[in-house]
């Protein structure tokens, strides 16, 4: 590209701070640039209509697009013109995106630097001009391949074009007339014949009359439309081959009754002890996956089809067949095209001359018997299957007798124990504040004090003589239970924190301290378990778990309020030092205006920080004020944050509807004014050109009032808006004023004043932000 040639950029760039560093960033340049701006895409595209340009320079964040579809509209509108992409974030993701969808590179705008800029657009402009060559080089070659076909349709011979896959592309008119068929029969479709190049075949080909005529075939190599592909050429040879008709009748003959068998036929020929042809019947597809020009190119295709463990036996069967003796049927595996694993039949015939001599060839019938084999395997499973569960059932119905009579046994000896303590029992049942329950090593309830009656409701004879699940476990925590149970039985009494269920449905917490009763012997005799009511212990235990994570939400709150500091002061405060930066370097060499421009740019970026600062303090008030709330004059609050938007207001011609009367609502007016200023000042920035806002008031059930605005900007999409309110969260492709701090004060401001937040949005539609506080009652 050379350097004195005046390169036409288009810049596409609504902050005009940006779009004057880069134009500072250009003046360096070695290239001569012309650059015109534009702050919408809309305008943009306008300009590409009435100017050719030779790069554009393209913002991600727009006023009416943002983010990747903001590349994906450009690119449609210009789609030969070279264009980067400015952003001002690092994301790796973000940049294979953009390039993605069309933009020849992406730089970050703080790392912009003259020599970066420079060089990515002479890239730029490099990689179209590489693109237009080889477009035109590519009409070149169409332009041949015309020629060709030209030729190729005035041949008498008939020329047939096919490509590597086998698929017909081109017919010429010998070719129609050869086979009987049209155009459209014949293009896109599997060519009928084999593709072997050099040479000549005879073909057989039907006509569409019903007639069968032989045809003289070569293949050759050609390039077709820029790819590799074959050219069939067919010459009619019917007369010299008539003598020949009556035994390719018979050979066809046999060729429909062998394509029509279940089973299929292959035929070995072997050469020097190698197998040189293969020959398969039509059916071998269906069995093998396999069609029969991938066994003509390949005479071991067969053999490979077979897994190596089953080599020898099929190895074994060929030589006695090549050998003239009998070869018995050989069951074994092949794996098919698609990966399959198959089971067949392989029953193999040698072939004999004329005086019943062997040759070197041998027939083989292949029979699929795969469903036969898997079903006599499923068979021989399942027999052995039966017998492993009859032994099994035998050795549990001998354990299950033996465990009866044990516990026939272990019962009386239970009674005799229990009777023994039931005196000092009763005393100690009337005695104790907790419950008790005390059952036998079965599982059944023998005992249990007045105590556990009053705490569950039921009765004694509801639960005497019951075994587990018992009526007081909860159908839940019936699992719970047994394994306590079983755990108290192996030795593990230690205490556990359970749920019952008390008669009238009802759960509450319990201790559970279970314990057993042994005989001298060391037998499992009586099983015992207290049980202490701690629903006013877990009461507590609940009341200081929500304040730990009050306060683990408020540790959360404090860190994203650093973070949000640190990110939503890093713009403005880094467009401050790159100002201050300029005038430092270039004193000497700018002009008055523009060093009071860089100023200007200083000032507004100076009081944006002190924006959010005010906003982040704001935050943290109501975080942590607690105010008095009262009616709420609310169109005296309306007209003083109309005064103090003025400025605003009047710089956009903002036009705003307000409603005749206002609902009364409880709440604090400070508060409730930084609401409207938050409402407000969004639909004017986004709420179109001229911004046009509604505000009004909707009553609402519950006694709650809805205070909204309307306006008819772009509209956000549903995904976007669910994210909008949430705290120190920010929606990429949407500015940050407004949209990030903005919308999480207003969050909690309603929460804190006992109402919500929300968003009513469709894209193109407009939005309709909301807030609702109480009714005065």
């Amino acid at each position: 590209m050379q350097d004195d040639k005046t390169v036409h950029i288009l810049l596409v760039e609504d902050n005009p701070a940006d779009a004057h560093l880069v134009r500072l960033a250009l003046a360096d340049a070695i290239l001569h640039c012309e650059i015109d701006c534009a702050d919408h895409l809309q305008t943009a595209c306008e300009m590409l209509g009435k100017k050719e340009y030779d790069v554009a320079l393209l913002d991600l964040s727009l006023p009416d697009s943002t983010g990747v579809e903001t590349v994906r509209r450009f690119h449609a509108v210009a789609a030969r013109l070279p264009f980067l992409v400015l952003t001002g974030l690092k994301n790796q993701e973000l940049a294979l995106e953009v390039l993605q969808a069309g933009a020849m590179d992406c730089l970050a705008k703080e790392e912009m630097v003259t020599a970066a800029l420079e060089r990515a657009i002479r890239y730029a402009i490099e990689r179209r001009r590489l693109w237009a060559e080889l477009e035109a080089h590519a009409l070149a070659l169409e332009a041949g391949e015309r020629n060709l076909r030209n030729i190729i349709s005035a041949s008498l011979d008939a020329i047939m074009i096919v490509d590597m896959e086998g698929i017909t592309r081109f017919v010429n008119p010998a070719a129609e007339a050869l086979l009987g068929r049209s155009p459209e029969s014949l293009l896109d479709q599997t060519f009928e014949f084999s593709l072997k190049v050099h040479g000549t075949a005879e073909v057989n080909i039907l006509r569409g009359a019903g007639e069968y005529i032989v045809a003289e075939m070569r293949v050759t190599h050609v390039e077709w439309k820029g790819l590799p592909a074959y050219c069939a050429t067919f010459r009619d040879i019917t007369d010299r081959k008539q003598v020949e008709e009556a035994l390719r009748r018979s050979d066809r003959r046999h060729r429909r009754i062998t394509e029509a068998m279940t089973d299929y036929i292959v035929t070995v020929r072997v050469s020097n002890g190698k197998a040189v042809e293969t020959i398969h019947s039509a059916n071998c597809i269906a069995v093998t996956g396999y069609s029969r020009d991938d066994f003509e190119k390949d005479p071991y295709l067969w053999l490979n089809m077979v897994p190596l463990e089953d080599h020898p036996a099929v190895l074994k069967q060929a030589e006695q067949a090549l050998s003239g003796q009998p070869a018995a049927p050989v069951v074994h595996r092949i794996i098919r095209k698609d990966g399959a694993l198959r089971w067949v039949r392989s029953t193999a015939v040698g072939h004999r001359d004329e005086d019943g001599i062997a040759t070197t060839s041998y027939d083989s019938l292949i029979r699929d018997i795969t469903e036969a084999h898997q079903a006599e395997e499923d068979l021989r499973k399942a027999k052995e299957d039966l017998e492993v569960r009859v032994q099994e059932r035998t050795a549990e119905l001998r354990k299950v007798n033996q465990s009866l009579e044990q516990e026939i046994g272990e019962h009386k000896a239970t009674e005799e124990v229990l009777r023994g303590y039931k005196e000092s029992l009763e005393s100690l049942h009337v005695a104790m504040q907790d419950g008790l329950v005390g059952m036998n090593a079965n599982g059944v309830h023998v005992d249990l004090n007045p105590a556990f009656c009053r705490m569950t409701g039921f009765a004694r004879r509801e639960i005497l003589g019951s075994s587990m699940p018992c009526c007081y476990w909860p159908p839940e925590s019936r699992e719970v239970f047994e394994t306590a149970f079983e755990r108290a039985r192996a030795g593990d009494l230690d205490a556990l924190e359970i749920s019952l269920m008390r008669k009238s449905g009802e759960r509450f917490p319990v201790l559970m301290s279970p314990s057993w009763i042994r005989r001298n012997q060391g037998g499992l005799e009586y099983y015992m378990a207290t049980f202490k009511d701690i629903t006013q212990r877990k009461r507590i235990e609940e009341e200081l778990r929500q304040r730990t994570a009050e306060l683990q939400e408020r540790n959360f709150e404090l860190d994203a309020f650093g973070h949000t500091v640190a990110h939503d002061l890093k713009t403005p405060l880094s467009n401050v030092l790159t100002s201050a930066s300029i005038v430092d370097k270039k004193l000497d060499t700018l002009d008055t205006g523009k060093i009071r421009e860089l100023l200007h740019i200083i000032i507004r970026n100076g009081h944006k920080s002190v924006s959010i600062i005010d906003e982040l303090l704001l935050l943290a008030e109501v975080r942590m004020a607690e105010v008095e709330i009262g009616p709420l004059h609310m169109a005296g609050i309306v007209d003083e944050v109309l005064l103090r938007l003025t400025g605003l207001i009047e710089s956009t011609q903002t036009e705003i509807v307000l409603p005749h009367t206002w609902p009364v609502a409880i709440g604090y007016a400070p508060w409730v004014e930084e609401l409207w200023v938050n409402y407000i000042s969004n639909g004017i920035r986004y709420g179109g050109k001229p911004p046009y806002i509604e505000l009004g008031a909707t009553e609402q059930k519950g006694n709650m009032i809805r205070y909204w605005t309307r306006d008819h900007g772009p509209g956000i999409s549903p995904e976007k808006a669910e994210r909008l309110f949430a705290p120190f969260v920010r929606v990429t492709e949407l500015k940050t004023q407004g949209h990030g701090l903005g919308l999480s004060i207003v969050k909690r401001i309603a929460q804190k004043l006992g109402g919500e937040v929300g968003v009513e949005s469709e894209v193109g539609k407009g939005s309709v932000f909301y807030f609702t506080l109480p009714r005065e009652m």
